[in-house]
């Protein structure tokens, strides 16, 4: 069983990260506070976290995008699905297979390999 901890700007989770120990961290490209990708560096400087697969949520995504996000720590890059129930599917596919495992078929994806 899973739990879901939600975080309503960049600030917040990030406190929230100094004392939840997540399997995943799933991040939306337009969270509150995140100006940018590189945003996402302060996660993968908490050593604790540095293996804990950040999955990044964009609203588009191109080769460019998905490579720094990946210099950056991000594990792997999905396009927004565009609805609730598509959403839905995707993270349990994630969660029960593992981001890995999954077959994504959007350019610029970070695959592991």
């Amino acid at each position: 069983s899973y739990k879901c901890t939600y975080a309503k700007d960049c600030t917040h989770a990030l406190q929230m990260l100094d004392y939840l120990e997540p399997d995943y961290i799933f991040v939306d490209q337009h969270t509150a506070g995140l100006n940018s990708i590189e945003g996402l560096k302060p996660i993968r400087e908490k050593q604790r976290l540095r293996s804990v697969p950040i999955v990044l949520f964009l609203s588009s995504m191109t080769n460019d995008i998905a490579e720094r996000a990946s210099s950056i720590g991000v594990d792997y890059c999905y396009t927004k699905p565009s609805s609730i129930d598509e959403l839905s599917t995707l993270l349990t596919d994630i969660i029960l297979t593992g981001a890995e495992n999954r077959e994504v078929k959007n350019p610029g994806v970070n695959t592991p390999g």
